[in-house]
């Protein structure tokens, strides 16, 4: 199977990333190729880059060249909303596969610190709004948000497995559950029971319903 051939933009400039395979391919500079392949725009996965470059910004030494920062962000991304292995990872941006896995935990750390406050639970006045807007939509008074599970599958651990983390025919995954707003935006998480974890043991575990029980 061959791989997808993409030459992608990352500054007005025709600065590009091109990966040492590629020949001939159209560049894509689309917003619908770029959130087929990061889930974000190209103005949004700048934003992305700019908030996140004073943390992740590396020089180069005298021996070994840094990876640049629109490739370290840009990588780990694709990887993320892909699935794909490190290899393929590797091939698409021109970095060796261990790289990958290293800038990958970088940049996943380096989110979880600056963004650690941007999924909270609304103000008064956010929490009236969205029961307005569900009222309008759904016809049902007084919601705030709604909330479902979804699985994440992952590679087979070796410890455990059959008990914990096999979802039905569906593979290993662990489990996510969330609450959304009226416009789709994140206002809890809660991520990482094993796939096997029934859905009311996984709310009783989630740190909001606790919040709710106790008044």
């Amino acid at each position: 199977m061959l791989l997808p051939v993409v030459l992608i933009f990352f500054s007005t400039k025709s600065d590009t990333i091109m990966t040492h395979w590629y020949e001939e391919a159209s560049i894509v500079h689309d917003d619908e190729r770029w959130v087929a392949n990061f889930c974000l725009t190209k103005d949004a996965l700048f934003k992305l880059l700019d908030v996140l470059m004073p943390h992740i910004i590396k020089q180069n030494t005298k021996f070994k060249e840094a990876i640049p920062v629109k490739i370290r962000v840009a990588a780990p991304i694709f990887k993320l909303v892909q699935g794909s292995n490190l290899n393929v990872v590797s091939k698409m941006f021109a970095i060796g596969p261990s790289r990958v896995s290293k800038v990958l935990r970088e940049v996943v750390t380096t989110i979880n610190i600056v963004f650690k406050d941007e999924i909270r639970w609304p103000n008064s006045a956010r929490a009236l709004q969205n029961m307005v807007a569900f009222k309008d939509y759904c016809g049902l008074p007084g919601i705030i948000g709604v909330i479902d599970n979804t699985h994440f599958s992952i590679s087979k651990p070796s410890h455990f497995v059959e008990d914990y983390y096999y979802f039905k025919s569906n593979g290993y995954s662990i489990v996510c559950q969330a609450v959304v707003d009226c416009e789709k935006i994140f206002l809890d998480l809660f991520v990482g029971l094993p796939g096997s974890v029934d859905d009311s043991r996984v709310l009783r575990r989630f740190g909001l319903f606790r919040k709710a029980t106790g008044g």
